[in-house]
């Protein structure tokens, strides 16, 4: 009885604590200067940091058995109803979740497709493609209103939904305790929270990469066909959201069936057939970008707070490892952001404690199982490759495979808490 009490005020202390400091963090965050918005933002990182840390020595201390999802995927909805009431509350501009790039392009697009404008329009432009992304928000826009309130809700919605995929793909690769720790990494991570929290469509691709990791697994690992049709469908809607990611999963995936022998030949010449196809349509849709690498450099860093110096000018490893760790604490940030993002300025130190993370996760995994791990690493390995030319400050598009670093990084944590018990 004690100890049932005495879980239950665990999680009760928890959850009030973090649904406190996010309206606490989003209400002061809103009406306070740029000086006071670094210490609002630092307390609230720590005290997410906190909640991390405890739930992480619970999850050492449990047995496998023991472990519910039930109990973490409410952080997430505290966290969004804390953020959005503060938003509320401080009276803040719409403009604190609506950002350029919503105003541009995705609130446009989400209010066309409300009100069935050009549905059925070829594209003319990549701008002018109706995403998921924009349909799901137009149906909750028809439905309830066009406000920053209803926005946040479709984001939530794509935030724990990626949040659980994230959680069973890491349960099946490692166990439920990875899972449930790479589930909080992608929860808590700052940078990450600053792209989940405005309008962009950042938490649809991490539902998207996430899903056609699981269905890869299930399809290749266990033979499974039922997941085949989930997997293309998969594919298919990552290819709308942003197509080069698509790519590289179909060429993961066709040179997997090549070199796994366990793979019945009939299922391999079948998956591969529908794979090929799919990829010789992706390069007739897109050739003409394929073919312009060098626009899209432009593009990638046109933005005022890249310094083409340390982007463009540098040699090609040095982008190639920029990349991988992006972004970077920098004091010119200061002066071109506030309010939420600067989430994405102070969070930068713990975004490269993850990378190292995984990239310790992997060493420690590469001998064991190659093919896993190539299912796993070589589509983030061809975006690193080709971004380390064209965007090698990109962070937010490297954040797209956030769902293999979350895992294979929660993998790392509890192998080195492991040596450091032994020790």
């Amino acid at each position: 009885m004690n100890s049932l009490l005495k879980k239950h005020y665990f999680w009760i202390i928890n959850y009030i604590t973090l649904f406190l400091s996010s309206l606490c963090y989003s209400y002061l965050t809103n009406i306070s200067t740029k000086f006071y918005n670094n210490f609002i933002t630092i307390g609230y990182i720590l005290t997410l940091l906190a909640v991390f840390i405890v739930c992480f020595n619970r999850i050492k201390k449990e047995p496998v058995f023991n472990i519910d999802i039930r109990y973490y995927l409410p952080f997430i909805l505290l966290m969004y109803l804390g953020i959005y009431l503060g938003v509320y509350l401080s009276s803040a501009a719409e403009s604190v979740i609506w950002m350029p790039d919503s105003y541009r392009v995705h609130l446009p697009q989400s209010i066309l497709f409300m009100k069935g404008i050009n549905i059925l329009r070829i594209p003319q432009h990549v701008d002018e493609r109706f995403l998921f992304f924009h349909m799901i928000s137009g149906v909750f826009f028809y439905l309830f209103g066009a406000n920053i309130f209803v926005g946040g809700a479709v984001l939530f919605l794509g935030k724990i939904l990626s949040a659980f995929v994230i959680y069973k793909l890491g349960a099946r690769v490692f166990d439920k305790k990875v899972g449930i720790i790479a589930l909080l990494i992608y929860s808590f991570m700052p940078t990450v929270l600053f792209h989940s929290i405005v309008f962009y469509k950042e938490v649809y691709v991490h539902l998207f990469v996430a899903l056609i990791y699981y269905f890869s697994h299930r399809v290749l690992f266990k033979y499974q066909n039922k997941f085949l049709l989930p997997l293309l469908i998969s594919l298919l809607l990552l290819f709308n959201e942003r197509f080069y990611l698509a790519s590289f999963f179909v060429i993961t995936l066709f040179g997997l069936l090549l070199l796994s022998p366990k793979i019945p030949k009939t299922y391999r010449i079948t998956l591969c057939s529908i794979l090929g196809i799919f990829g010789l349509y992706i390069l007739y849709l897109f050739f003409e970008d394929i073919s312009h690498l060098d626009s899209w450099r432009r593009s990638y860093n046109g933005y005022s707070d890249i310094n083409k110096r340390w982007n463009t000018e540098i040699p090609y490893p040095l982008a190639f490892i920029k990349i991988l760790f992006t972004p970077f604490f920098t004091f010119n940030k200061f002066s071109l952001y506030d309010k939420f993002a600067y989430l994405g300025i102070w969070g930068t130190f713990f975004n490269q404690i993850i990378i190292f993370l995984m990239l310790g996760g992997l060493f420690k995994r590469i001998k064991k199982d190659l093919l896993l791990n190539l299912l796993m690493f070589f589509p983030l390995f061809c975006f690193l490759l080709l971004f380390a030319y064209v965007g090698p400050a990109q962070g937010r598009l490297r954040d797209s495979f956030l769902p293999v670093i979350s895992i294979y990084a929660a993998y790392a944590a509890f192998f080195l808490f492991k040596r450091k018990k032994e020790s």
